[in-house]
C-alpha cells in the first residue's frame, strides 16, 4: 500500500485549513492509504 507520511500537517493553520487537512486525511484513509501522522 501507498505510505502517507505527515509531521504536525496542521501546525500554525487557521481553523479552516486545519479541518480540511482533516477532511484530506480522512478520505485517503477511506482509500486505504497508510498514513503516519506525528503530532504534539
Amino acid at each position: 500500500p501507498a505510505l502517507l507520511i505527515l509531521d504536525e500537517p496542521t501546525s500554525g493553520l487557521d481553523p479552516r485549513s486545519q479541518w480540511e487537512i482533516r477532511q484530506i486525511v480522512a478520505a485517503l484513509r477511506k482509500q486505504g492509504i497508510t498514513i503516519l501522522l506525528c503530532s504534539h
